[in-house]
């Protein structure tokens, strides 16, 4: 299976530092850590063990947005 991954290259100093980032990822780790998947919130709470996602706010202006958030069980604002 071939994947085509555009980069916008507006800031050249971070292009060697992203495509670094993609070579390193499993197509796993790219799904999970998508909205609505939770796994970027996992990540926060290992990174912020105090976090109480019962006391974060998830300000978004997608569907997909509001659906992380319920997931986390954590009020969801749509914009």
């Amino acid at each position: 299976m071939k994947y085509t991954i555009a980069i916008p290259a507006y800031k050249a100093s971070f292009l060697a530092i992203c495509i670094q980032s993609i070579l390193n990822q499993t197509f796993f780790d790219a799904d999970f850590y998508r909205k609505p998947n939770i796994g970027m919130a996992l990540q926060a709470k290992k990174d912020f063990p105090d976090l109480e996602w019962n006391k974060c706010l998830m300000i978004g202006d997608s569907e997909t947005d509001m659906r992380f958030a319920m997931q986390c069980k954590m009020k969801g604002v749509k914009i």
